[in-house]
């Protein structure tokens, strides 16, 4: 008898696998095989390029909302609690935020690399943070989810007209808060920041070398 492949059965056979993630760092995503999210929820988008504007994020969001909560309600509902999501109940009367751009460096210099950072909302707070990409054709696939104590860092500063986005760098195994003020100076916040640096452009780029 072939057993049907379902994401709930997947996520209760891999559960044990997964890696406990450190919810500062975005890029370190728990070890759920992405390339089955990825064929199990595709999420149609129109092919037109969504720039970083509030009408573009209310079409973007209107697009994957419902897909989004497909895929969290195929997830085992005991395991949400690991997400800071309490049920199901909840999953239906949350919301989408605004999505945050994600960028990396590449030659030194600042590339969007069509991926969206967007915190999942109940009662007025963010729970946790889906990660999505963009393809070539226009479809978005969700292939991360969690990262609640970063979904709080974002929605404390995403409203704030001079933040642009989140930069990852690889090498140096942190993500920053992306700041462009109007006289086009870049501002770079680090997350987790005790300290309250701020760090030029530069000053990063010299850091990963």
């Amino acid at each position: 008898m072939i057993e049907k492949i379902t994401l709930q059965n997947y996520f209760k056979k891999n559960y044990c696998h997964i890696a406990v993630r450190n919810e500062h760092w975005s890029f370190m995503t728990f070890k759920i095989d992405l390339i089955f999210i990825a064929l199990a929820i595709l999420i149609s988008g129109g092919c037109a390029t969504l720039k970083n504007s509030k009408s573009d994020h209310q079409e973007m969001i209107h697009i994957i909302e419902p897909k989004v909560k497909e895929f969290i309600r195929e997830i085992p509902e005991e395991y949400l609690v690991n997400f800071g999501i309490g049920n199901y109940a909840e999953v239906e009367a949350s919301g989408l935020g605004t999505p945050v751009r994600v960028y990396m460096l590449e030659n030194d210099s600042l590339v969007f690399t069509n991926t969206w950072r967007v915190a999942i909302i109940s009662e007025d707070q963010p729970k946790a943070l889906l990660t999505l990409i963009k393809d070539k054709a226009g479809n978005y696939e969700v292939v991360d989810f969690g990262a609640k104590i970063l979904a709080q860092e974002l929605a404390d500063v995403n409203q704030m007209i001079n933040f642009k986005g989140l930069l990852q760098v690889h090498e140096l195994q942190r993500d920053f808060l992306f700041f462009e003020e109007k006289d086009g100076r870049i501002e770079l916040r680090p997350i987790p920041d005790e300290g309250k640096h701020v760090f030029t452009l530069d000053e990063i780029i010299q850091m990963k070398r």
